[in-house]
């Protein structure tokens, strides 16, 4: 991130692309997409297909950098690389990716603030649920069309993606199966066919039981992550970073489609933190003697068949008795 930063911050001020044409000069690349300036600065879609990716990609990392990247290093050095890929991610002026890297600053601050408090998160879900009670009893609108019309740089394209989830929801129900495959699916003539929500995008195309799987993955593996016990303090710095990366791409995922190398960074990092489930479950014995012949290797020492041996010699002296 730190050295897409300068073409990036280029790219804003002087309103053209210096990578993509760079390397247009070499390889076929993507197309320049159409850029509307927005406080005057051109949105940077950098090497990405469009500015809401190079924003989603580059902004995933923000708690890993700040949390895993920061932990061995100089306050210093952790500021300044969690600057830089927030200053980066933020210039494609994206509402999507931008109301991602805020759930990521304040979920750090809270982590931070709270951190002697062993129910801050308990605290925070009872928050965000009063929050959706008192949206849903003042607002006309359901919470998410709410969030996405009041948060968000253009009031056009929020108003698209809420007749994305109108109009997507109702094609999924028409074809709940097999979804539409790669044929049109239900919508106005007027209505463009882009599907800017990962989240709803499977089950249109694919059908429920896509749909379902997908958000399933993506569910047990935090769930899975999210209740494992006995882990070390630095394990746990680890888990929340992965878990609050985890959370700002659920959000972004209601704005956005993730596809090409920005699916492939999103289900690389979903994966990525599933380790810890595992981490510390078995005992690792080593073979004497055999890193002098450097042949060491770890084994696993199966819990099961060192627990037989002591009840299967207990009933041996009970039947002897």
């Amino acid at each position: 991130m730190t050295a897409l930063l300068p073409f990036a911050v280029l790219e804003a001020i002087s309103n053209s692309n210096v990578l993509l044409k760079f390397f247009a000069t070499f390889f076929p690349t993507h197309v320049v997409a159409f850029n509307v300036p927005r406080w005057g600065l051109r949105r940077v879609q950098s090497v990405f297909e469009h500015p809401i990716l190079f924003g989603v990609s580059c902004g995933a990392i923000l708690a890993l950098v700040h949390l895993v990247l920061g932990e061995k290093v100089s306050s210093a050095k952790r500021w300044f690389a969690s600057a830089s890929v927030l200053l980066t991610a933020s210039l494609s002026l994206s509402s999507g990716p931008l109301a991602a890297l805020t759930a990521q600053v304040f979920l750090i601050f809270w982590n931070w603030v709270l951190r002697a408090n062993e129910m801050r998160w308990r605290l925070l879900w009872a928050l965000l649920f009063a929050m959706y009670v008192l949206i849903s009893l003042v607002s006309n609108q359901t919470v998410p069309e709410f969030l996405l019309t009041h948060f968000s740089f253009d009031q056009g394209s929020a108003y698209y993606r809420v007749l994305i989830w109108h109009f997507g929801s109702e094609s999924v129900l028409n074809h709940p199966f097999f979804g539409v495959g790669f044929n049109r699916w239900d919508r106005p003539e007027w209505m463009p066919g882009s599907i800017d929500m990962f989240w709803l995008y499977h089950a249109v195309l694919f059908g429920l039981p896509a749909g379902i799987l997908m958000t399933l993955s993506f569910l047990l593996t935090i769930i899975s992550v999210s209740f494992r016990k006995g882990l070390d303090p630095t394990f746990v710095q680890y888990r929340t970073a992965f878990l609050i990366v985890m959370a700002s791409y659920f959000l972004v995922g209601w704005t956005v489609h993730f596809w090409n190398a920005t699916y492939v960074l999103f289900l690389f990092l979903l994966g990525s933190g599933a380790w810890l489930v595992d981490i510390g479950s078995q005992p690792e014995t080593r073979v004497p003697g055999a890193r002098m012949h450097g042949t060491a290797r770890p084994l696993r020492r199966s819990t099961e068949a060192s627990d037989a041996s002591p009840r299967a010699n207990a009933r041996d002296s009970d039947a002897a008795g």
